[in-house]
């Protein structure tokens, strides 16, 4: 029975006033579902011999995204409002932000430039060409907070390295180089993009109360995105081991300006270590099994630079574990983390900040399998086009399987796959899924014209290898087979 091409098909339809002809809108709906059903790289070509139009106008589909004829914020508004509904009204919308490098085979691209190699090893940096993006994912719980989420990207923005002027270059050009490369900055991308989110979610009657909680990584802990946190908007980060936080001011001067931080208080790597400060235990929810976690609080810190921001600080010990059941115990790094809500449980600021580790899950499937660094692209608007509309056709699956409630035990798993503990459904599955889905389509009577027209569209050759080989053995092979003939 089909499940998520429904969903899939019904979710992508609510989007057709971001595109201004229908003609348009019609490529783009084979475009996105040749993306989920393409083996190997996803350039443009290969999406388009996926969706049975090479035989067409090959140009008419760079065009969409060359010429501005999509409008990617108004296709995010509508993943954004999808994310927040299926989020329960007692908790908040928590969203991870990062930026991800998408590798490049040359230098012309717009926005390429030689960036660190993050799969390189330690001990020799190596650089690789890629074009730099900042990623905005709302992760959607399954069942409160201690249940497994699913990160579904909710924007995606370019950061580019402005060009350095050369050695001819006037003093306009070099003010103007310097003001382009504080804009380009990652941390300013996301200070913006946090900005605009929250003015989304206020424009919204349904979301306008709902509380915002950010989740970053230590690259975004600092005074230009803690410096600008938004009305009702809470951000939690890892910060370093030396961080120098204070205590809130005892007593402000009776002349002169006020006092914003107090006297200093001991390193989080120090706290750590003194006895002093008392250890706790909490629960938190992670990999399919529940956790117990040792932790140490200090409510009420600043942080200098910052200015008069109160936080929490939340140390959490060393997690220990085994490489095999016999082996010695290993311990995990020390996690320091802040939070801009001294006033939120621990456990919560713990448990959301675990469940950011899905926004990395998800740049290693949209990398991966959906191939978001293939498209061979140049200039400015493709770029900025044609990779967030792939992450928007990844959010489109995820938040397919979510409304259609499939589960990854509903899947057939070859005997030699272990089941997975949380039954996260991966993007290679959920793609094998509704691949399936499509060539059972014509079986489907309710959505048999809609379905069997997108059939034809993916998979026109699937009936023709059929007839030809029906009297040989081809057609002894799976019927998946002959949809990637």
């Amino acid at each position: 029975m089909n499940k998520v091409l429904p969903a899939f098909i019904l979710l992508h339809q609510q989007v057709r006033h971001a595109f201004g002809q229908d003609r348009t809108y019609e490529k783009s709906q084979q475009i996105a579902l040749a993306a989920t059903a393409t083996v190997g790289r996803h350039t443009i070509t290969g999406i388009i011999q996926t969706a049975g139009r090479s035989d067409k106008d090959w140009s008419a589909y760079y065009r969409i995204f060359e010429q501005n004829r999509i409008s990617m914020p108004q296709c995010w508004d509508t993943i954004l409002q999808q994310a927040i509904s299926l989020t329960p009204e007692n908790m908040p919308f928590v969203v991870a932000m990062d930026d991800t490098i998408t590798p490049r085979k040359g230098t012309k691209g717009h926005g390429v430039s030689l960036r660190r190699d993050p799969q390189g090893p330690k001990y020799r940096p190596n650089f690789i060409p890629g074009q730099r993006w900042v990623q905005l994912s709302a992760l959607v719980p399954f069942n409160g907070y201690h249940s497994r989420v699913t990160a579904v990207p909710i924007n995606m923005l370019h950061a580019p390295t402005p060009k350095k002027p050369g050695p001819k270059a006037t003093d306009e050009q070099r003010s103007q180089y310097k003001a382009d490369q504080k804009a380009c900055r990652v941390t300013t991308v996301g200070a913006e993009a946090l900005k605009e989110l929250r003015a989304r979610m206020d424009e919204d009657p349904n979301s306008r109360h709902r509380r915002l909680v950010l989740t970053v990584d230590g690259g975004y802990m600092n005074k230009t995105i803690l410096t600008k946190i938004p009305k009702n908007t809470t951000i939690i980060g890892r910060i370093r081991y030396d961080a120098r936080l204070t205590k809130l001011p005892d007593k402000q001067p009776k002349t002169g300006k006020p006092r914003v931080y107090g006297d200093p208080i001991p390193k989080p790597d120090l706290i750590r270590q003194d006895d002093s400060y008392e250890w706790e235990h909490i629960c938190v929810y992670s990999s399919g099994k529940f956790h117990v976690v040792r932790i140490k609080t200090v409510d009420r810190v600043r942080w200098k630079g910052v200015g008069a921001q109160d936080f929490r600080l939340v140390v959490v010990a060393p997690t220990p574990y085994r490489l095999k059941k016999n082996g010695r115990t290993l311990y995990r790094n020390p996690a320091y983390i802040l939070c801009s809500d001294p006033d939120m449980p621990v456990e919560q600021v713990v448990q959301l900040y675990i469940w950011r580790w899905e926004q990395e899950v998800a740049f290693r499937e949209e990398k991966s399998y959906f191939g978001i660094g293939d498209p061979q692209v140049w200039c400015v608007n493709s770029v900025c086009n044609v990779i967030p509309f792939l992450v928007w056709v990844y959010s489109l699956m995820h938040l397919a399987a979510i409304i259609s409630g499939v589960k990854d035990e509903e899947l057939p798993r070859p005997k030699w796959q272990r089941r997975t503990i949380d039954g996260r459904l991966s993007t290679n599955r959920l793609a094998m899924f509704m691949r399936q889905e499509v060539i059972d389509a014509p079986h489907d009577r309710e959505y048999g014209e809609v379905v069997a027209r997108l059939q034809a569209s993916i998979h026109p050759m699937s009936d023709s290898i059929t007839r030809r080989h029906q009297n040989s053995d081809i057609h002894q092979y799976p019927a998946w087979l002959y949809a990637m003939k």
